[in-house]
């Protein structure tokens, strides 16, 4: 959903269907059901709130931030959903997801020019994560609402797969739910999580997708997409998938 733009003083919400709404309502087998809706303020620069303070930074975000329009993508509708969180008035820390590897730029997998079918064809990234906050010591404790018990991992079904996991096709790509751990020793805070995955080539990948989607250097750039389950904070995570190791 979103705000149209009009110049009246009326406000009138647009209302779309996403990709799968689409393809579930073109079944007419009763597939199509609206059980929620989220709200999200992707649009919204808080940092104007720190910059100008709070009475008089609300009032130029009210006035002047731009409303989008309902989007199709599901993957993209709402990057940041506002939360139903108990508890709310003693919140004082927001979790983030951080890769383990500060040092990454990206992952490389590296695959040979054969079909990749058979995992022995390419190579594996290992990516470990975890849900992190600054400025506390190891004695605070994360509400419990905001603990992630799983994390959605989403990539690009064509390209990438995780190898220990089976996911839900979701339009062009695959999410897989993927259950959080606690810290093996000395974590940051309490009810801190981590997380860890193997991403390879898809299953159905092979050497024409570097005509699809590589570059001249053929090198395939994507992304995985980490987000908590109950945070709602998310990590994009780059892979450069090469031939044969041309990296």
């Amino acid at each position: 959903m979103g705000f149209l733009n009009h110049s009246t003083n009326n406000i009138i919400i647009d209302a779309v269907l996403t990709e799968k709404g689409r393809e579930l309502l073109s079944k007419n087998n009763n597939s199509f059901e609206i059980s929620y809706f989220s709200f999200g303020d992707d649009e919204v620069d808080y940092s104007t709130i720190t910059k100008y303070g709070k009475v008089i930074g609300k009032e130029k975000i009210e006035k002047n931030t731009p409303i989008f329009e309902a989007i199709t993508d599901e993957q993209s509708a709402i990057k940041y959903p506002v939360l139903n969180i108990t508890g709310a008035e003693n919140l004082q820390y927001m979790p983030v997801i951080v890769d383990n590897d500060s040092s990454a730029q990206y992952y490389s997998i590296a695959s040979n020019s054969q079909n990749a079918n058979n995992i022995s064809n390419t190579t594996v990234a290992n990516i470990n994560f975890k849900t992190s906050i600054s400025g506390v010591t190891n004695s605070f404790v994360l509400n419990n609402t905001l603990v992630d018990e799983f994390f959605y991992v989403s990539m690009n079904r064509k390209l990438l797969r995780l190898t220990n996991s089976t996911g839900t096709v979701n339009g062009s790509n695959i999410i897989y739910n993927i259950s959080s751990t606690n810290p093996l020793t000395n974590p940051d805070f309490g009810n801190q999580k981590n997380g860890s995955i193997k991403i390879s080539t898809s299953g159905d990948f092979n050497s024409g997708m570097y005509d699809l989607y590589g570059s001249s250097d053929n090198v395939i750039r994507t992304e995985v997409l980490i987000a908590g389950s109950n945070s709602g904070a998310n990590l994009i995570i780059p892979v450069h998938i090469s031939l044969n190791g041309n990296l």
